[in-house]
């Protein structure tokens, strides 16, 4: 999903014009999405994760990561149509509850 659409026509790399927009609209949300993530004050795992990622490979590298990890749990959410859980405690207790 972060990754653009490529058209390969007579050894020539091409943009597809048609998904171009939909495709960066999607990869800007998830950028923005996780930037502002890694900003705010409420701390969850995802977070720890990304700033330990930033430590070792830089802040932008670290958001991009986030931002694929985050498209990740909304494809998830979107297939199995769970709900978000902000902490491991309540992932947990979710899947406790699940038979």
């Amino acid at each position: 999903m972060i990754a653009r659409g490529m058209i390969e026509s007579g050894g020539t790399l091409g943009m597809s014009a048609r998904s171009r927009l939909p495709q960066e609209m999607i990869r800007v949300m998830l950028y923005e999405a996780a930037h502002s993530m890694l900003r705010s004050k409420m701390w969850s795992w995802r977070k720890a994760w990304a700033m330990q990622t930033a430590n070792r490979r830089g802040m932008k590298k670290a958001i991009v990561a986030l931002a694929r990890r985050l498209a990740m749990i909304l494809h998830r959410i979107w297939v199995d149509g769970t709900e978000f859980r902000w902490t491991r405690k309540q992932a947990a207790a979710a899947s406790m509850k699940a038979p």
